[in-house]
């Protein structure tokens, strides 16, 4: 099931059709009235792979209170999900060229080829995880003489514990999870990480807190002033560095935590609609990131204190930016929008320091300015017909952890690449649509061009070197072309009854790769050419709805040049 809506009252849930797919969203708007709530939500899916069955379920409670007096309006909600997941992998040894009968002999593997091809045995599932996560949210408002003020406070807490499972067995029906072995006939030496890797213990606390100045809506001239901010007070994860199953009961490990991390954002913008046929808005902008992340060593990676510093990262990002739209009706039948934002975006105090191999390294500050143009022309050619033509060119900029993240933690090796250069793309759609009171049905053409795309790719760190990493580089161009397809029917066969559904093409190809000229050609990776969903709604009255979804997505690459 792609997705199910759940909308009841003050309050909404959504189940997005993975293992922990179960996410209440308390609507933002304030109460008229006194209002008291609860809600219950449960999922559960059926999960078999190799050695694993498995039934993970999810449970999640909320509730909430809010009342209005004269003018002034709040509520209090808090939210409790208690989640368990199918693994996220899958631990798995590359079989040997000749067969051996050296190493203890284990049953239980299952044999299998890697994504290039290549003979594996499957030795057990990683990253089955508990999670449970916490969200408690205050919402205050005061309405002015024309204005209204608002303040949002969301405190957020998760613990998440990671597991394993071993399909290994010795000849005493033990699990066995590394060390000289034999399996199948081949000899394998299984690495102490191979599964202590997988396990690991997260605790976050996570403050976001937001501050809203806005007009009354209406009227020829409306304002707002926002303010955000979004702090990482507790963020820790404790991973071991012993060898199971000694490391089920403790011993050495590290902890990484992220405390200090966080961002800032304000935002001042206004619309004007005193120009007959023109609705001119514009508004300026800045946020700051903070990133700092710092790995410790412990004596007990489950209870114990921290050790010296064996690795750090730290950076900051800013963008200032100011931005302008005018909204022109031609005539009745006729729309444009114009626009453009300019931004000045900087990265600095960027530093990587390692106890081994040794490094401490001040990275280089990079910065950019740029401008974003978008223009769009609507033509309601009859009132079931519009023809929509639009341009725009966009910016994306490489986040603080894309320039400055360094620090490896279990299974995710981190490098960092401090010279990344923002990521420019050209957009274009040709659309139709045909809309009734029964439907709709939309055609779309469109093409991205992206130069220097910021995707994950291999490459050495040093040149010369035949040791490659994958991280994330400049891809010289991308460009990707295609069409989408939607349409929404009401009142199908019978009253009540709507069907929905999309189809889109895309074909995404580098075009340019002076680092990786292999990927020359290839398709985009993570894309897949052809993606499909159909929804149908029945609603038998007022009370009730029944929703079926189904979803498709063909094959897509994991690497640039599609091997």
């Amino acid at each position: 099931i792609s997705r199910i809506d759940i909308l009841y009252g003050p309050f909404s849930a959504r189940y997005a059709g993975n293992s922990m797919g179960v996410t209440l969203n308390i609507v933002t708007r304030m109460p008229d009235h006194f209002e008291l709530y609860a809600d219950a939500t449960g999922a559960l899916q059926n999960f078999r792979q190799y050695g694993t069955g498995t039934t993970p379920a999810t449970v999640q409670l909320a509730a909430g209170i809010g009342d209005r007096a004269g003018r002034f309006s709040w509520r209090l909600s808090a939210n409790h999900l208690d989640s368990h997941a199918q693994p996220l992998g899958y631990a798995e040894l590359a079989r040997p060229a000749a067969a051996s009968s050296a190493g203890t002999v284990l049953t239980g593997a299952f044999d299998d080829r890697n994504r290039n091809g290549a003979a594996i045995a499957v030795i057990g599932a990683t990253g089955l995880e508990h999670q449970v996560q916490d969200t408690a949210t205050l919402k205050l408002a005061y309405a002015f003489a024309g204005a209204t003020l608002s303040y949002t406070a969301s405190l957020f807490r998760q613990d998440d514990h990671s597991g394993i499972e071993s399909y290994l067995r010795d000849g005493g029906g033990n699990p066995v999870y590394s060390g000289n072995s034999n399996i199948g006939g081949y000899n394998y030496n299984i690495g102490a990480g191979t599964f202590s890797n997988s396990i690991w213990n997260t605790q976050q606390t996570q403050l976001a807190q937001g501050l809203k100045l806005a007009s009354d809506p209406g009227g020829d001239f409306a304002w707002a002033l926002i303010v955000s901010r979004f702090d990482y007070l507790n963020d820790k994860q404790r991973v071991p560095a012993t060898a199971l199953p000694a490391a089920f009961s403790g011993g050495a490990g590290t902890v990484n935590r992220l405390n200090g991390t966080g961002w800032m954002t304000y935002d001042a913008d206004a619309v004007w609609r005193g120009w007959n046929r023109h609705e001119i808005s514009f508004g300026l902008h800045r946020d700051g990131e903070t990133y700092v992340q710092r790995k410790n060593g412990l004596r007990d990676w489950i209870a114990g204190g921290p050790g010296g510093v064996t690795a750090s990262a730290s950076g900051r990002t800013s963008t200032n930016a100011v931005w302008a739209q005018d909204i022109w009706t031609i005539m009745p039948n006729l729309k444009a929008s114009l626009g453009g934002r300019y931004e000045d975006w900087h990265a600095y105090d960027g530093t990587n320091i390692s106890a081994a191999p040794s490094l401490n390294v001040r990275q280089p500050e990079v910065s950019a300015s740029t401008f974003s143009p978008k223009a769009t022309l609507s033509w309601q050619v009859s009132d079931p017909w519009r023809l929509t033509a639009s341009y725009g060119q966009a910016w994306r900029m490489p986040t603080v952890t894309e320039l400055y993240q360094s620090v490896t933690t279990g299974p995710t090796l981190s490098v960092p690449n401090p010279n990344l250069k923002p990521e420019h793309a050209n957009d274009y759609e040709l659309a139709a649509e045909y809309r009734t009171g029964g439907g709709l049905v939309r055609l779309s053409l469109f093409q991205q061009d992206v130069a220097d795309a910021l995707l994950s790719q291999s490459a050495p760190l040093v040149p010369g070197s035949n040791t490659l990493y994958a991280y994330v580089q400049n891809v010289d161009k991308v460009r990707v072309r295609g069409f989408e397809l939607v349409a929404d029917r009401y009142d199908v066969i019978v009253p009540g009854l709507e069907l929905s559904g999309s189809i889109t093409y895309a074909d995404g190809r580098t075009l340019a790769d002076a680092a990786f000229p292999a990927a020359i050609g290839k398709l985009v990776p993570q894309l897949p050419k052809w993606r499909a969903n159909a929804v149908a709604t029945y609603r038998p009255g007022e009370d009730w709805s029944f929703t079926l979804g189904a979803r498709y997505s063909d094959r897509s690459f994991g690497t640039l040049d599609n091997s």
